[in-house]
């Protein structure tokens, strides 16, 4: 096996030689290179033998320059690489299946520190400038797609999956979309899909974010993935709630970034992702923390609390979170909202913002028994003071209607809670009867209006 190894070495370096003298036809020297690589099926030597001939032939691959038959075309180096890649994959798949069981992990590790010889070949393919988004799309991806499902190994499906989003061009992403997200589905149960789909939904989501005008208009990025990561997650039931929310988190950043003005289809999102957890709640368990993560992400992005306000779904989410992450939660959008300075100028809009900040407000069905830590009380409870300051309208009446809700949803803290929020709404209550007294002369009925607000 040795001699043979190192034979097939020399043959290689003799071949490429050959090539480089243009006394033979170049494709014919390198069909019966690869061809001659079979002799060496030990997996280890045989995938370092391959990765020397594709290294070896990397300068004398016919490319786009090339058209004469007898020298070789492009399609003869995708034909050449494609074999090699396929014979290589064998290859290292193989060693999975060596030595016994109790060795498996060191196995895994050892295939894993080798994945690049493989990948090497999908790196090679991507640099031919004959290879277009037509012979892309009806050659290359279909052959590694199919030895990708063939080889029925999660390790090489993973990585070769990841290999072909990190390697090929954007603009052949967008062409093959549907039939990559439709692969995406027949993996073994063990491939990590999350980080597969999540890598191609950044890449794009990126591409797109860079020029709005590279994503063309009959292609609807948003709905095309939307759809495809609500199919996998109904088709895998196992899939952990932490998968779920990171591929649904996801979206969130693609419909930020390509579709920044349609908040529709955040919401979309949020509303699928309210649907998993209220059809199965023990989905939700444990993942207070990824959901949380999931719902700073249009806080951060928007940076206007009436944006989020009009987001149907986002409130409903709070349900699902425990009560320490969801005071957290509270906690972090009041302050953003009082950074940012917005603010807030109807009734409704404040109603639907105090319903959201129950937890800051008042006592919950499901908060610990033990006492609150009272530093942390008082800070939560300052919060809520100082954003009373930012619920205003410029209309009196409206400022009335305002002060109301305020009142309404504040009472509900009991004593411990209003001594903290209860002189903002009073600071606020005269600031108003001040408006109203300024008004004397233009409004007739300005005594009763200040007497309702005081």
């Amino acid at each position: 096996m040795r001699e043979t190894s190192s034979r097939l070495y020399l043959l290689i370096t003799v071949g490429v030689v050959y090539i480089k003298s243009k006394e033979c036809s170049r494709k014919d020297i390198l069909q019966d290179l690869v061809e001659m690589c079979r002799g060496v099926q030990h997996p280890l030597r045989g995938l370092f033998l391959r990765n020397f001939l594709l290294t070896s032939t990397r300068d004398v691959l016919p490319d786009v320059d090339d058209t004469s038959e007898d020298t070789g075309t492009v399609d003869d180096s995708i034909d050449f690489i494609l074999l090699n890649f396929s014979e290589m994959n064998k290859l290292w798949v193989r060693m999975q299946h060596q030595g016994h069981s109790r060795d498996r992990t060191k196995r895994e590790q050892e295939r894993l520190e080798l994945k690049i010889l493989v990948g090497t070949n999908l790196e090679r393919l991507s640099r031919l400038e004959g290879v277009t988004v037509s012979k892309y799309q009806n050659h290359v991806l279909p052959a590694v797609l199919k030895q990708l499902i063939n080889c029925k190994d999660s390790i090489a499906q993973e990585y070769l999956m990841d290999c072909i989003i990190q390697v090929f061009p954007d603009e052949f992403h967008l062409k093959t979309l549907d039939i990559f997200l439709d692969t995406c589905c027949q993996p073994q149960g063990a491939v990590n899909v999350r980080n597969i789909l999540i890598s191609k939904i950044d890449r794009l989501s990126n591409y797109a974010q860079a020029d709005p005008s590279n994503i063309p208009e009959d292609i609807k990025l948003f709905e095309i993935f939307s759809g495809k990561v609500t199919q996998i997650i109904q088709s895998r039931t196992e899939m952990p709630p932490e998968d779920i929310l990171a591929l649904q988190s996801a979206l969130i950043k693609l419909a930020l970034n390509v579709y920044p003005t349609e908040t529709g289809y955040v919401d979309q999102v949020l509303q699928n992702s309210f649907n998993i957890f209220e059809e199965d709640k023990t989905r939700a368990k444990g993942c207070s923390t990824e959901l949380s993560r999931m719902l700073r992400v249009p806080v951060d992005h928007y940076q206007d609390i009436l944006t989020i306000l009009q987001l149907e779904h986002f409130t409903p989410l709070f349900s699902f979170l425990d009560h320490r992450v969801r005071k957290e939660l509270c906690v972090y959008i009041t302050e953003h909202v009082i950074q940012t300075d917005t603010y807030i100028d109807s009734h409704d809009q404040v109603d639907l913002f105090l319903t959201m900040m129950a937890c800051l407000i008042s006592d919950q069905p499901d908060q610990p028994k033990e006492p609150e830590d009272p530093e942390d009380f008082e800070i939560q409870q300052s919060l809520v003071g100082r954003v009373v300051h930012q619920m205003t309208s410029s209309v009196p009446d409206q400022q009335f209607l305002i002060l109301n809700m305020c009142k309404k949803h504040l009472l509900t803290g009991g004593d411990k809670r209003i001594q903290y929020t209860l002189p903002s709404l009073v600071f606020r209550a005269m600031e108003l009867c001040r408006v109203y007294f300024e008004l004397k002369e233009e409004d007739e009925k300005w005594r009763r209006r200040k007497t309702r607000a005081s």
